[in-house]
């Protein structure tokens, strides 16, 4: 049987970015000349036989200091994505603040968001009537 793990050497990184800026780096930073292979791209897509080919292009054919420069870029990028999902996270929209205060309003309101958020036994699933469904309760008070 044929050990299909491979140690990945990108310090942590996502291996999808760490792919995107190899395929960055211009051919005459290259060591042998060939640049990284425009086809590989995504990790979970390639196979064994690729993911090999990739870290010995990332071992054998940059040097360390572009290296280091790709795992910078893979950091910066990855930190941005982070904090533009926690400014998008941040955002209340109008929508938000309706239900913010109509459950401030209608202590009932808070009950029915409540049960409506917790987990459902298999009885509560299967029953279909309108006033067993807190959602619906709820939007009869908006």
């Amino acid at each position: 049987m044929i050990n299909e793990t491979i140690e990945i050497p990108f310090e942590g990184i996502d291996p999808n970015v760490i792919i995107q800026n190899l395929q960055k780096i211009d051919i005459k930073d290259c060591l042998n000349g060939k640049q990284f292979w425009k086809t590989y791209g995504k990790w979970e897509l390639l196979s064994l036989d690729q993911r090999n080919k990739a870290i010995v292009f990332w071992k054998s054919n940059i040097n360390e200091a572009k290296r280091q420069e790709v795992l910078n870029v893979a950091r910066s990028q990855l930190a941005e994505e982070v904090l533009e999902d926690n400014n998008r996270q941040a955002i209340t929209n109008k929508h938000d603040k309706a239900r913010l205060i109509h459950l401030r309003v209608d202590p009932s309101a808070q009950g029915d968001w409540t049960s409506a958020l917790r987990e459902k036994s298999r009885a509560e699933i299967d029953n279909n009537s309108a006033d067993a469904n807190p959602w619906n309760r709820y939007s009869y008070k908006i």
